[in-house]
């Protein structure tokens, strides 16, 4: 059974700890953390909480969901109602044993009869999102996935960029290799 502390962000099984697919590609230098403000990650986190509520069954009261976030939620709902999207697992912990590699993808899902692996991103895209994508996609053991962000704006509006593992498979296995080297 996976054990997750999100307040530490850490993954452990059966006592032992496993790096994150996140904290490999901060280590190997692809996410710099530098420029993000607290109050961005409070937003980011507030939105991913509402977002989960509301894929959990839960009618977020609008009321409730200050003006500043509304938006995404608009593109959120609008993006399901757009397509056909099957939930399967919602930020649900996953651990590779024999990679040591753990993650939280953000949703794995069936899109338009397809299965997938889809982040929600509030923020813009960045060079590393594939990269991360394809790190989750290492967790799970078996099937033919499709990688998707998703990202929302304040707008309400949505985009749904795909991304081929094959693109940044080599690039997180180098991260992974790199990162497991520097703690031998």
């Amino acid at each position: 059974m996976v054990e997750f502390d999100s307040k530490l962000h850490k993954y452990t099984e059966d006592g032992k700890d496993y790096p994150s697919v996140t904290q490999i590609l901060k280590d190997c230098g692809l996410i710099d953390v530098s420029w993000y403000t607290e109050d961005s990650a409070l937003k980011g986190t507030y939105i991913h909480d509402v977002l989960r509520e509301i894929d959990e069954g839960a009618l977020p009261l609008m009321l409730d969901i200050s003006e500043d976030i509304a938006g995404y939620i608009d593109a959120y709902l609008r993006f399901k109602k757009e397509n056909d999207y099957r939930i399967e697992a919602i930020e649900k912990p996953l651990i590779n044993k024999t990679l040591e590699l753990a993650g939280t993808p953000d949703r794995i899902a069936t899109l338009n009869r397809k299965a997938c692996i889809i982040d929600i991103k509030t923020g813009g895209k960045e060079r590393w999102h594939g990269v991360q994508l394809s790190g989750y996609l290492m967790l799970i053991d078996s099937g033919d996935y499709e990688l998707f962000g998703l990202y929302l704006s304040k707008d309400g509006k949505y985009r749904l960029e795909t991304y081929r593992d094959k693109d940044f498979r080599g690039i997180f296995m180098s991260c992974l290799n790199l990162y497991h080297w520097k703690r031998q």
